[in-house]
């Protein structure tokens, strides 16, 4: 496959634009990888396709003169918060005269599994197999080249409103940029960053976004959760202005340059000029009040993920937990303080491409990767 690979990944602070391609060694290659602020996207949903638009058009000038190629589609990555997934099965007949299980039969039987009812405004947008069965013979993940009569799949089929769906493509369309196709966002990730161990232990990944954190549960090749906290970055932001009396602005920057989560004795008497809400003049603000505000919140949001899972039953089953997204996943004590909370090792993950090899492009290098591995 050396046919360049385009995707979209928009978010409600950004939209990130990534182009790849698979070497003759048969490994992904990011060829370019940029990013564009994003103002138009409220709760997963399209409130301003202007503003969606603009920043697609900005990043797509930008890639095409990164990779010196003209993009007219690209895949576009949905948020898995707003999707619902539903456990389904069906089985095909085998159709050689030899029996012998095809690509043919396997496509077949994915598509068969995909004919799930649904209301005339949602769509299947992707099908994640669990395990396929051979004539009775279970917990099969390849069944191409085995023999037999029957070929049966058990998957996770994903649906997704259709009002969400044509908001992305009409932002897209309107950048000039047609859908090559719809990956989502979590499932691309996990498929990209989270090791086979983790998957096999049980793992949790933890995509924290601007306005929403989104928890998936992997284990043993199967889907086990996913939901969403109506909570992110911006409540972070939020507590830094209010709390300290600083314009958003100014507090979205302090939340960025502040990279512990953990008071450092070094910096304790370090302190931090910014401009005063009233507009009159500008105040100090010392450096351990800051950490102190974005570390209480940060331990509250993975507290809420974490009474969620418990709630859920899920906690049991995980042996770790990955961290992705965008500043939260930056944060430089952010393993340690979730260890704390989860008491469960944690990592951040991050995808391994040069020029990529960053949190915040995790979705962006998944929509890459979920092609490679669909194709």
């Amino acid at each position: 496959m050396s046919k360049h690979i385009v995707g979209i990944d928009i978010s409600s602070s950004k939209v990130c634009g990534v182009v790849g391609k698979v070497d003759k060694d048969s490994r992904i290659q990011i060829l370019g990888i940029t990013t564009s602020k994003c103002n138009g996207i409220r709760n997963g949903m399209v409130v301003d396709t202007n503003s969606v638009s603009y920043a697609v058009t900005n990043v797509i000038k930008d890639l095409e003169n990164i990779v010196s190629m003209s993009i007219k589609d690209a895949y576009l990555s949905i948020p898995i918060s707003l999707c619902e997934l539903t456990k389904n099965r069906r089985a095909v007949s085998i159709s050689s005269p030899n029996k012998e299980i095809q690509i043919s039969d396997f496509k077949n039987v994915l598509d068969a599994v995909r004919l799930l009812p649904v209301e005339p405004n949602i769509e299947v947008v992707a099908v994640e197999p669990e395990m396929f069965i051979v004539d009775g013979m279970s917990n099969i993940t390849n069944p191409v080249g085995m023999v037999g009569e029957q070929l049966t799949v058990e998957a996770q089929v994903v649906t997704a409103p259709s009002a969400m769906i044509e908001g992305y493509k009409k932002a897209l369309n309107r950048a000039g940029v047609g859908v090559s196709g719809i990956v989502v966002n979590s499932l691309g990730i996990y498929k990209d960053i989270i090791e086979e161990d983790e998957i096999d232990n049980g793992v949790a990944l933890i995509d924290i976004g601007a306005e929403v954190i989104e928890t998936s549960v992997y284990k043993n090749n199967r889907i086990l959760n996913v939901f969403s906290v109506g909570l992110g970055g911006e409540t972070i932001t939020n507590d830094i202005s209010i709390c300290l009396k600083v314009p958003r602005e100014d507090a979205e920057n302090l939340k960025i340059k502040c990279s512990n989560l953990i008071k450092d004795k070094a910096l304790q008497n370090y302190r931090v000029k910014v401009n005063s809400i009233t507009g009159n003049g500008s105040i100090d603000i010392n450096y351990d009040t800051l950490v102190e505000i974005i570390g209480e919140r940060v331990k509250e949001l993975l507290s809420i993920i974490k009474k969620k899972l418990v709630e859920d039953g899920n906690y049991k089953d995980i042996s770790s937990f990955v961290i992705v997204g965008g500043g939260a996943a930056l944060f430089r004590d952010i393993t340690v303080v979730a260890a704390e909370i989860f008491d469960k090792p944690v990592r951040v993950g991050s995808p391994s491409y040069v020029g990529a090899a960053n949190p915040i492009y995790s979705t962006a290098t998944g929509i890459i990767k979920e092609v490679v591995i669909k194709k």
